[in-house]
């Protein structure tokens, strides 16, 4: 009975403890917000969630939303989109990056004349920031969807490939995307590599 009585209060002190360190963090999160508020700042999360928002508005009352306009001017300008450490990318990143390259498999553009590429490097074993939302299974789930889209737009100059990065040690080589659209990690470790 005694083991039962002093788990119980066990138990009780952690529920204590885990109610006071909420309502510690909530009243810490709530002056971080005001904070940033008054000086009209945005943390990293801000500019992801904000971006994402900027490339994913929906039409309102059948007008285009500011998504349509953003996306056609990045269209003019945006050839490629290099991701690295990619298995520290977590899956709000990755759509930030889907709405980026979804206009690169939409099938024409303004300067469809251009070979536009995608590029991702990465090692899932060496993930580090899974306390911020990494999501490093993501990184080869999204290799073959965008592999998937090249292939859908069907055009010779979107080629694409997801392949093992070859190893070298004692190279100086970096990271390379280089015809016929080769992935290539040569720093002394393995990784992937994705290049649209």
């Amino acid at each position: 009975a005694f083991v039962a009585l002093e788990s119980q209060a066990r138990k009780l002190r952690l529920l204590t403890a885990t109610k006071a360190l909420i309502t510690l963090a909530t009243a810490v999160l709530e002056r971080y917000d005001a904070a940033k508020a008054r000086r009209a700042a945005l943390d990293f999360d801000d500019l992801i969630r904000k971006s994402s928002s900027l490339l994913t508005q929906q039409q309102v009352d059948g007008k285009a939303s500011s998504a349509e306009w953003v996306l056609f001017k990045l269209d003019g300008g945006l050839d490629h989109i290099l991701v690295d450490e990619a298995q520290d990318t977590s899956p709000p990143q990755w759509q930030l990056i889907k709405s980026l390259a979804d206009e690169f498999f939409s099938g024409s553009g303004s300067r469809d004349d251009l070979v536009r590429t995608l590029f991702a490097v990465g090692d899932e074993k060496q993930s580090i920031y899974g306390f911020q939302g990494a999501a490093p299974e993501m990184f080869a789930r999204k290799g073959r969807e965008f592999e998937a889209s090249a292939k859908q737009v069907g055009s010779r100059r979107r080629r694409s490939c997801v392949r093992r990065c070859e190893q070298d040690a004692g190279s100086d080589r970096g990271y390379g995307c280089h015809p016929p659209y080769r992935a290539s990690h040569r720093a002394g470790r393995s990784g992937r590599g994705l290049a649209t």
